[in-house]
């Protein structure tokens, strides 16, 4: 059982490591950069989002400016 354990757990943290965190932080330091991991990765998110935001924005103006010249 205890050797089951320690294999799920072991692929836990490779898993969430691979996503750019850690499940099993050893210190302060990890914890911290984990954290930054993680909010650098919402940022990027965010980012993206506006990005797409502004696209459809873009898209919806000009099919009206089309529609209104019928």
């Amino acid at each position: 059982e205890l050797e089951r354990l320690q294999q799920l757990t072991k692929q836990l943290n490779k898993s969430l490591e691979s996503s750019g965190l850690s499940a099993l932080p050893g210190t302060d330091l990890d914890l911290m950069q984990d954290s930054q991991t993680f909010i650098k990765k919402a940022r990027e998110e965010t980012d993206n989002s506006r990005s797409t935001l502004l696209r459809i924005q873009s898209n919806c103006k000009t099919l009206v400016q089309a529609m209104s010249k019928k």
